[in-house]
């Protein structure tokens, strides 16, 4: 993904703002830092975390191993829990009412959070529903989680078919090299 710029360190800000001619992806750092979810698929990421527990208190400012500040918001519901999250958030107004106000939205259960689309929620938010097992269950955009990189599908020969939710689908792996040609 030429979209992406990695050097000696991640520069996402270009990618944030491209327009990706691919149906579904999802971008995950070595550390198991899930830096995108585009198209998602169930049963892909295992046991996924918040970076911390803070966010089901209060709306709560994060710094990425990417070199991203996000705000996030965590809200336990029935089955599970609901993280939204705002990427740069001092250039949206409000951002913590934001966070509170669209995680409203998503109800109080685990299956009214799941039924909830991205287009329901304002433009800025990203947000993950994962279940009380911390598998997540519906995910749009870039919330910041943390998942087991060693545990992820990766292909032989760079493609592999997969099923996911009963539905097969092709998984191409593309490695992200840094300036040196490492992973």
């Amino acid at each position: 993904m030429k979209e992406i710029s990695y050097k000696d360190g991640w520069n996402l800000k270009g990618y944030r703002n491209a327009s990706i001619d691919v149906p579904a992806w999802f971008i995950v750092s070595k550390d198991g830092l899930i830096i995108d979810i585009e198209g998602f698929l169930s049963d892909l990421f295992g046991h996924i975390s918040p970076p911390v527990d803070a966010i089901y208190n209060a709306p709560t400012t994060i710094h990425t191993s990417a070199g991203e500040t996000w705000r996030m918001f965590g809200r336990h519901v029935l089955g599970g829990s609901v993280i939204v999250a705002i990427c740069s958030p001092d250039s949206v107004p409000d951002a913590d009412m934001k966070l509170i106000n669209n995680a409203a939205r998503f109800g109080s259960t685990l299956e009214e959070a799941q039924s909830l689309r991205s287009r329901e929620l304002d433009f800025e938010v990203n947000y993950a529903v994962v279940s009380s097992k911390g598998q997540i269950k519906a995910a749009y955009g870039g919330t910041p989680l943390k998942t087991d990189f060693d545990l992820l599908p990766k292909p032989n020969n760079d493609t592999d078919r997969i099923i996911s939710a009963g539905n097969p689908y092709l998984l191409s792996f593309t490695p992200i090299l840094n300036s040196h040609g490492q992973e």
